[in-house]
């Protein structure tokens, strides 16, 4: 599994096969929460949410894996798309709404530095 500064690195040079989504995830899922998020979440490009307002979504049911769709439209801003899966993985975390534990969660990223190579 590539370190997140090599997928990074990877996404800013045009000349480097992109990492995917699901590579991502795992290396998220692995430095910022510890692996306690499902390896077994389906984390994919979504051409339907081009036609919505909606940029990510999480899609939860008791009996399967976590579904985390983030728009096709995001392949052309990667730093925005990488944001937009960890807003998906702290609702996987701290399912529901953006309530108060949502938000704790993301501040928690922010303070270990989870977004400071994507803005």
């Amino acid at each position: 599994m590539p370190n997140l500064n090599s997928l990074y690195r990877a996404y800013s040079d045009k000349r480097k096969k992109k990492p995917t989504l699901k590579q991502l995830y795992l290396a998220y899922n692995k430095k910022y929460f510890k692996n306690r998020l499902s390896v077994n979440a389906a984390v994919n490009w979504s051409h339907k949410l081009r036609k919505t307002d909606y940029i990510g979504r999480t899609l939860e049911a008791p009996c399967c894996p976590p579904v985390i769709q983030i728009s096709s439209e995001l392949r052309k801003w990667p730093s925005i798309a990488c944001m937009t899966l960890l807003h998906e993985m702290a609702h996987i975390n701290c399912p529901g709404l953006h309530g108060k534990k949502w938000q704790k969660r993301m501040h928690r990223l922010a303070s270990k530095g989870a977004f400071d190579l994507l803005w």
